[in-house]
């Protein structure tokens, strides 16, 4: 995922600390100064559905956070380019 960022050229942050406590993956930065948390998902990291959705919960409470995406591991081995034009779409 990191080398497809950088080669798509986003200004992001990898392993990026949240004031809630919470440490995402990837931090996209918009240019209109609001946020992508992009996660790649792991099965060991993030299996327990309950404390996503509760971390997605507070993530969305930065106020520049406007989109949490989760990709699957596999689906950043397999299909990098659709999760990255994913991102893109959201960057506006």
């Amino acid at each position: 995922m990191q080398k497809g960022l950088e080669a798509r050229g986003f200004s992001f942050e990898p392993q990026f600390p949240m004031r809630s406590g919470f440490i995402v993956d990837f931090m996209v930065f918009c240019d209109d100064g609001s946020r992508i948390a992009v996660e790649a998902d792991g099965e060991r990291w993030h299996q327990d559905k309950r404390r996503e959705k509760f971390r997605n919960i507070m993530l969305y409470k930065d106020s520049r956070v406007k989109k949490v995406l989760h990709f699957p591991g596999q689906k950043i081995n397999e299909k990098l380019t659709e999760c990255l034009d994913e991102i893109r779409v959201w960057l506006g």
